[in-house]
């Protein structure tokens, strides 16, 4: 089961991937937008939260608070982009609406976040939930975990990324 969610995050952070960096960032380099700025800020939101929701339910023998803490992250994430969809026809309204294409990646990342969210979840002994706050490296790595790692390791600078860009955005904002 923890295989399934491994392969459905690579696949949720390859979609999300060229989401951010073709739709977001080059085509409609929605960071400079005035019209785009919530979007951006819940989109930098997400970007942050990811790797605190992820590795504890994907890498290794996560416990207690620090299981429970993922699952928030996890939710709030979903609070985030319940906002992002909800605010998203107006801020894309001046770029035409949003593409089919970004419409269709944006449905299914929702879809594979909360199906490895879930699995992932599921895979977690019932007894590890109420034990003392703890992680502890996994027993043994797969390839695809392995590979899962490395892209929350680089989840990191894009997260930073984007808090550069809404900082950036503002300064630039406050000075017209």
């Amino acid at each position: 089961m923890m295989e399934f969610a491994n392969l459905l995050f690579f696949l949720f952070t390859l979609i999300a991937s060229i989401d951010a960096f073709y739709f977001h960032f080059f085509r409609f380099g929605l960071h400079k937008r005035p019209d785009c700025r919530r979007e951006h800020l819940l989109h930098t939101w997400n970007a942050c939260l990811l790797p605190f929701g992820a590795a504890p339910l994907l890498l290794g023998d996560s416990g207690g608070a620090v299981l429970w803490l993922a699952m928030l992250a996890n939710l709030v994430t979903f609070g985030v982009e319940s906002l992002d969809v909800l605010g998203e026809k107006k801020s894309r309204e001046p770029l035409g609406g949003l593409p089919s294409a970004e419409y269709w990646m944006h449905f299914t990342m929702s879809g594979l976040r909360w199906a490895w969210v879930s699995l992932a979840a599921a895979a977690v002994p019932v007894s590890r939930w109420s034990d003392p706050w703890f992680w502890h490296p996994p027993s043994a790595w797969s390839p695809l975990s392995i590979l899962n790692a490395c892209i929350l390791i680089g989840s990191v600078p894009v997260a930073f990324l984007h808090l550069y860009f809404a900082a950036f955005w503002s300064a630039k904002t406050k000075k017209s």
